[in-house]
């Protein structure tokens, strides 16, 4: 045999081996793609080795091979053949959804978020890049942004409910919002009590709601004393200011109980609180009050109800002033997971005392009102930010009260520690409009209606000295602002007092 012809025949020997070789590779890839459809994961596992080993650089073995070891539990060893197919094409689809899982296992919580996110950009409609990512950032302690990822996996899969409900439940009660995950809770529950998912939510559920109940009393106690200094007394209630400062002494109480049955959803309080200024000189202008209130609450899945009564008795230099009958229903709900929202009408009547001076002046009235407070919490649901707003229309027997007007608050309450002392600040800004029916007596016209605008800060800080004791500074600043002059005032409070909380 010729040197020419034995070389061609090497050579077709050689080429059937590498036709034969592919051939082998292709049935073993089909064969392994088969497998990990079919579930047996250890088999497809076993193929896809073999080719990563014959070809390191071939993408879809080792994308096949990450994900037969992600279902088996195995992520870290999912890792190394899953970011090797990543460094060959990170455009493979679904590689990156499957490398943020990895990741996300194994603790690399950095890394997960940026490979869920580019999952994400890459296929909006990925609502297990969803669920993953917001996994991710529940261990980041990003609260609400993974209720939101688990939302917007529910929206996309409807057979993730289940799942992204009992994992909302867990961000709210990883947030401090103990109602919110116990609704989230009940409701994965509620979509098929026999699964696992649903135990684990009755686990939650059998470990956390016990907690609160015995450690909570049913009752609280909180008593003050001090002194303030006040430099135009006024009593506002009447708009009247005697423009002369004095000192006073003050005292004030707050009590409460509330009722549970065997119902959790059902709630019971009742409240009193009662508080004294006794002028050192202006003996006339020493002012009272008490109020004592009852309502009750039915917590509902989405949203609460409640409705009161309250009943307060004001007493100026010893006498009695007003007295006030308010009733207030309100609607109670939590749009996201860290606000919450008040609503509801008020319904008022005030009966003031016949005044001698005033004779042919009668200011009895019926109110009717519509508010809503807003609130924002944050750390921990130990602090937030109220802004609250209502119109109100009063209807009295001497049609030279009749107004109809508004006001807002903004308000913070923020515990911090300082100086080696816990404290809370809270801050607040009111404004109230008055517009009344009838014209003033001091206006530029006959026919010029009254107007009021009373508005102004308020800080008070409390600084615990002890478990039940505490020092409270009050600082307040208060501007009426009419256009009938005698009912204009500037005021300004300062009191310091100790206090009692049990």
């Amino acid at each position: 045999m010729s040197a020419a012809l034995r070389a061609g025949l090497a050579s077709l020997i050689f080429l059937s081996a590498l036709a034969g070789g592919a051939a082998a590779d292709d049935e073993s890839l089909e064969n392994a793609r088969r497998a990990l459809a079919e579930g047996r994961l250890v088999r497809a596992e076993r193929l896809l080795e073999e080719l990563v080993r014959a070809s390191p650089e071939a993408v879809e073995p080792n994308v096949l091979l990450g994900r037969a070891r992600l279902r088996q539990g195995r992520f870290a060893s999912a890792l190394e053949p899953l970011e090797r197919a990543a460094a060959l094409d990170p455009d493979w689809p679904g590689l990156e959804s499957d490398l943020g899982t990895a990741l996300r296992h194994t603790g690399d919580y950095a890394r997960a978020r940026d490979a869920l996110e580019r999952a994400i950009r890459e296929s909006p409609d990925d609502a297990t890049a969803y669920g993953e990512l917001g996994l991710v950032e529940l261990e980041l302690g990003q609260f609400d942004l993974a209720q939101t990822h688990f939302e917007r996996a529910r929206s996309l899969d409807p057979s993730l409910d289940q799942v992204m409900l009992y994992n909302i439940g867990v961000a709210r009660s990883r947030a401090g919002d103990p109602a919110g995950s116990s609704r989230a809770l009940r409701e994965a529950i509620a979509v098929d009590a026999t699964t696992g998912t649903a135990r684990r939510a009755e686990r939650i559920l059998d470990t956390t709601q016990p907690t609160p109940q015995p450690t909570a009393r049913p009752w609280r106690l909180s008593a003050y004393a001090g002194l303030m200094y006040d430099d135009n007394v006024t009593t506002a209630v009447i708009d009247e200011s005697r423009d002369e400062d004095d000192e006073a002494a003050t005292a004030d109480i707050s009590a409460g109980y509330t009722w549970r049955g065997e119902n959790p959803d059902w709630r019971v309080d009742a409240t009193y609180d009662a508080s004294q200024t006794s002028y050192f000189h202006e003996a006339g202008a020493d002012l009272q009050t008490h109020t004592g209130g009852l309502s009750a609450q039915v917590s509902g899945k989405r949203v609460d109800s409640a409705a009161g009564y309250s009943y307060t008795l004001v007493t100026l230099g010893g006498e009695r002033l007003l007295e006030i009958h308010e009733i207030r229903p309100t609607l109670q709900f939590a749009p996201q997971p860290q606000w919450f929202v008040i609503a509801g009408p008020r319904l008022a009547h005030k009966e003031f005392a016949d005044d001698e001076r005033d004779s042919d002046v009668d200011r009895d009235a019926n109110q009717v009102a519509l508010g809503s407070d807003l609130f924002y919490f944050f750390r921990g649901y130990q602090a937030w930010v109220l802004l609250s707003g209502e119109v109100a229309r009063e209807n009295a027997d001497d049609v030279n009260y009749d107004w109809d007007g508004w006001q807002a608050r903004l308000a913070l309450h923020l515990p911090f520690d300082w100086l080696g002392a816990s404290h809370v600040l809270d801050l607040a800004y009111r404004y109230q409009a008055r517009n009344y029916d009838s014209p003033t007596s001091g206006g530029t016209s006959a026919d010029e209606h009254r107007d009021d605008r009373i508005f102004g800060p308020r800080l008070r800080l409390v600084r615990a000295l002890s478990q039940h004791t505490s020092l409270r500074l009050d600082v307040e600043n208060t501007r009426s602002d009419s256009n009938l002059p005698e009912s204009d005032y500037r005021q300004n409070t300062v009191g310091l007092s100790l206090g009692y909380t049990f």
